[in-house]
């Protein structure tokens, strides 16, 4: 995840580099990168197919209710292929879950002005999940954040805070962050963002519980100016 110009990019994280596998290395049984340009194309096609397949049945079934078995059926491949893709169902999850997040993050980033610093974006980016949930509900683009499902919620919400935590690190090097560590101050945003949504539609002005939260979010975060942002409502 990388930061340019004050306007942020995502690079594409596949699960070989999700799991921190480096180029010209085994990528995991079966699969090289160092294969010929054919074979790492069908690998990688293989990739993909599992994690498009595994997330459509996730979406509809749910997390717990999809086996391994069935996403193999599904792809007309053998369960001893699709684990030399990945480890377990939970790989598949993670990889299911930043995916459907750099989706998000992509279209969000052609929103974003040029020139918007880190800590601003970082503020629209928890405005866009609020702007989602009133709009939207729980089956809006951030539908995972709000799943009933505990595995589900939490690689979701493990993406998000990747995404947080980056913004975050960018701002502390810009100064206008506090300078803590930003994988906590992921979680503390995270944890705001997660009260709000789940308590907003019990005020008269739901809104409003929005607009107060950015505000908390932007006191806690700011070093030493606090960072502007647009009420909601």
């Amino acid at each position: 995840m990388i930061f340019v110009a004050t306007h942020f990019s995502l690079d594409r994280y596949s699960a070989t580099v999700y799991l921190g596998i480096k180029p010209k290395t085994k990528l995991v049984s079966g699969f090289y990168c160092a294969m010929n340009p054919e074979t790492v194309s069908s690998a990688s096609k293989l990739l993909d197919s599992i994690i498009e397949c595994a997330g459509k049945r996730f979406r509809q079934y749910g997390f717990r209710k999809t086996t391994v078995d069935e996403i193999a059926r599904d792809l007309r491949i053998s369960k001893r292929t699709l684990y030399a893709v990945f480890s377990s169902k939970d790989a598949i999850l993670r990889e299911v879950a930043w995916r459907d997040t750099e989706d998000i993050i992509r279209e969000f980033n052609d929103s974003i002005p040029a020139g918007t610093p880190a800590e601003r974006i970082l503020l629209d980016l928890c405005r866009l999940i609020f702007t989602d949930r009133l709009k939207r509900g729980r089956i809006g683009r951030f539908q995972g954040l709000f799943s009933s499902e505990a595995d589900m919620a939490g690689a979701y919400r493990a993406a998000i805070a990747r995404v947080i935590s980056a913004l975050f690190r960018e701002g502390t090097v810009r100064g206008a962050l506090k300078p803590v560590n930003p994988e906590l101050a992921a979680e503390l945003i995270l944890s705001l963002v997660l009260a709000a949504t789940g308590k907003f539609h019990l005020f008269p002005k739901p809104a409003s519980v929005f607009t107060d939260t950015l505000g908390m979010i932007a006191d806690a975060v700011a070093w030493k100016t606090r960072i502007p942002f647009d009420s909601m409502g």
